[in-house]
């Protein structure tokens, strides 16, 4: 029972994280990346806009020291 409890803190920051990290996903890139969130994980899937080129996009962030 107490290895229950002392997971459920850390179960609810995850929890409250992950959402606020989906609503900046969709307010800021919602019009080119599109995603589903997950029941569970720490993970998101999704895709850029057809009319996206990812390669330049992650250059970009590379050169920068972000990927």
């Amino acid at each position: 029972m107490a290895k229950t409890a002392h997971l459920k803190r850390p179960r609810k920051t995850y929890h409250q994280q992950h959402y606020v990290f989906c609503d900046l996903l969709g307010t800021h890139l919602g019009g080119i990346f599109s995603f589903g969130e997950l029941d569970g994980g720490m993970a998101e899937w999704g895709r850029f806009a057809k009319n996206i080129d990812c390669s330049c996009t992650w250059s970009n962030y590379g050169s920068k020291g972000w990927a």
